[in-house]
């Protein structure tokens, strides 16, 4: 008996000493808050919703927040910042200039409606809500100054606008613009390809022809000109014409005029 209680006493200060598992947590938690609480009217409002999460159950990739600021508008897509692990918070720029938030008799309180942030975990979604602390909005003007009614006046229809350049003239003239760059670019690439086929029809002189205008043209240049002259003959021509061409390309006496111009017609008449 004794060695059963003891035991026993063992498991209970075991279970007693060992540390507790976090329970993972599947709910969002909202924080809304405005920056600053009281404002003059026409002043920007900086409106920050804060959603703090367990990473290990929420996807925060999956986080939307769906705010309705009216009747203050949102001047820019909200920044967003993570602050910490587990939490991330959308900031944004708020203004409202219309009636819905004019301090027509004194110090106005708003209450704008609350927020909701959704996300997923697993397969299903998660939402969470808070609620805007009130916003104090009072005039500009003196009290003196704000006696009878306020009201703003638009007109029901808007005015017909005025263009500095009519928009079918100024389509027309674009269109006739991009005609005649099309027109400019097709006259280019013809007078591109009619180039390519000019130089294309051109003659190439073949190794032998190249080598007989090289002699010939030596016969005028010095002794040196006709002996590379007919060394060039000597390797473009074929059988006794190209021997020929060697001997007298490095043969003393040096080669004559006459005689490299002889050879380039025996060449000519061969080729």
């Amino acid at each position: 008996m004794i060695g059963r209680a003891a035991a026993a006493l063992c498991i209970v200060c075991a279970s007693l000493g060992a540390p507790a598992v976090a329970k993972a947590d599947t709910t969002l938690h909202v924080t809304a808050s405005l920056n600053p609480a009281a404002v003059l009217y026409g002043d920007p409002v900086t409106a920050d919703v804060e959603v703090d999460y367990d990473p290990r159950t929420v996807e925060p990739s999956s986080i939307r927040v769906q705010p309705n600021f009216n009747p203050y508008v949102a001047t820019s897509a909200p920044a967003v910042q993570h602050p910490h692990a587990g939490a991330v918070r959308f900031r944004y720029s708020l203004l409202c200039v219309t009636e819905g938030c004019l301090p027509a008799k004194g110090e106005r309180l708003l209450r704008l409606r609350p927020v909701t942030a959704t996300a997923r975990v697993g397969a299903s979604t998660v939402t969470g809500t808070a609620s805007w602390p009130a916003l104090r909005i009072t005039s500009r003007l003196a009290t003196a100054d704000r006696n009878g009614p306020v009201r703003f006046r638009y007109p029901a229809t808007l005015p017909t606008p005025d263009y500095r350049l009519a928009p079918g003239a100024l389509a027309a003239g674009l269109i006739a613009l991009a005609a005649l760059c099309a027109l400019s670019a097709v006259a280019l690439a013809g007078r591109e390809l009619a180039r390519r086929s000019a130089r294309s029809k051109v003659r190439h002189l073949s190794p032998l022809e190249l080598a007989i205008a090289y002699v010939r043209d030596s016969t005028g240049r010095t002794e040196p000109d006709r002996r590379r002259a007919l060394e060039l003959l000597s390797e473009a021509a074929e059988g006794e014409l190209a021997a020929d061409a060697a001997d007298r390309a490095w043969s003393e006496p040096a080669p004559t005029p006459a005689g490299a111009a002889e050879l380039a017609d025996r060449a000519a008449r061969t080729g």
